[in-house]
């Protein structure tokens, strides 16, 4: 595989393209929770973190998905924040991402 940069984002990381054997793909294209309307954080009273979760109304897709590859962890969950921060900690979506499944990704 070869990428051939093609300019920056919004964020500044690097835009490329993948050039495989399955032809061209757009790393600009991934999803990220960040933006999405569906990913909600959740801090208690007193608590410095905020945990962040997928309130994608599929929520049968994650649970099944959690189900299948013996995950250990709340269905949906994202990870926790940085202290007093409301930055989600992850940068591209999850493998059980929901919305991967729409667009026809594995």
């Amino acid at each position: 595989s070869s990428y051939k940069a093609v300019g920056r984002d919004t964020d500044g990381w690097p835009l490329a393209v993948c050039e495989n054997q399955k032809g061209a793909v757009n790393v600009a294209d991934k999803i990220r929770c960040k933006d999405c309307e569906y990913c909600k954080d959740f801090r208690k009273v007193g608590n410095t973190r905020a945990s962040f979760s997928c309130e994608h109304p599929n929520q049968k897709y994650i649970l099944n998905y959690f189900n299948e590859h013996r995950i250990q962890k709340m269905p949906g969950f994202l990870g926790y924040g940085k202290p007093y921060s409301r930055e989600v900690p992850i940068k591209t979506s999850p493998a059980w991402c929901p919305k991967k499944k729409k667009e026809g990704r594995k």
